[in-house]
């Protein structure tokens, strides 16, 4: 009889601190799922309400992010612009169609994306044609850093690059390896807004174009660089090969509503070789003409 109750007893000891040890566990619970990002954003343009018919009101949109459920998120205009602003407003330089995309992802590495296409182009543009040569429209004077080894009266003298003729050229030793400040600078009789410029390849040797420039404006003109404002900067810039790279234009545009006394072409760095050449240099109106 006696070990039948030491028999019960040991059970029911055994019973509660099972009990106890079940009371006592920690509760698991199910983990709440991280919601997925949505991405969703309005865009609209931004009129010019002085004047409606300027370029600035056809390229100029602001955009809103209505994304959720992310950690990080970034705009991609298409022209190399990004911004991780909810609501931005940004000028687009060229007449295109230009892909705008917004992306969000959250902490768990989900990610969403929204892509629309924009058309900044103006019905009354033509994109192989510029405005106006201000060099000869306005006048001024060319002066340059570095001159032809014969001469400024050499046939490939700096006055060759604003002659109006692409069967002519300014060519010159180029001073080192890289990243030069070669300028050439044109003081216009009467200061005026550009926003277009044109460059075209000379007629031999296409290791002597030119590969890196910048464009500036001023109202002093000296030489001091903090007189000179940067308005346009291209790198790498590539001509067509063969027969067609030769004598060909291109056409630069950028924003600018500033009139400027003094423009110039800073040149960084040519293709490959120990000469620059350039046919032509000409500062142009815009296109089509406000």
């Amino acid at each position: 009889m006696k070990t039948r109750l030491n028999y019960l007893w040991t059970v029911a000891v055994l019973l509660v601190m099972l009990g106890c040890d079940k009371k006592d566990a920690p509760v698991e619970t199910e983990a709440v799922p991280v919601p997925k990002p949505i991405v969703e954003f309005t865009f609209s343009k931004v009129i010019n309400t002085t004047n409606p018919k300027k370029t600035d009101t056809l390229r100029t949109f602001r955009f809103q992010s209505q994304a959720k459920n992310y950690n990080h998120f970034l705009w991609e205009f298409g022209d190399g612009v990004i911004s991780q602003d909810t609501d931005v407003v940004h000028q687009f330089q060229d007449n295109l169609i230009y892909k705008i995309r917004l992306s969000a992802r959250n902490s768990e590495g989900f990610w969403a994306r929204k892509e629309v296409l924009i058309d900044t182009r103006d019905p009354n543009f033509d994109p192989s044609k510029v405005g106006e040569n201000y060099f000869v429209t306005i006048n001024g004077i060319l002066t340059t850093s570095h001159q032809n080894p014969k001469g400024i009266g050499d046939v490939e003298g700096s006055p060759k690059l604003t002659d109006g003729s692409k069967d002519t050229k300014f060519c010159f030793t180029w001073p080192g390896n890289s990243d030069n400040n070669v300028w050439a600078k044109f003081e216009l009789n009467t200061p005026v807004a550009a926003n277009t410029y044109t460059i075209i390849s000379a007629n031999d040797l296409p290791g002597r174009d030119l590969r890196k420039w910048r464009v500036e404006g001023s109202n002093v003109g000296s030489n001091n660089a903090a007189d000179w404002v940067v308005l346009d900067q291209r790198e790498d810039i590539q001509w067509p090969v063969g027969s067609v790279g030769r004598k060909n234009q291109k056409i630069f545009r950028f924003v600018n509503e500033t009139p400027y006394k003094f423009y110039r072409l800073v040149m960084n760095r040519q293709w490959d070789d120990v000469m620059c050449q350039i046919a032509e240099w000409a500062l142009n109106a815009p296109q089509p003409k406000k």
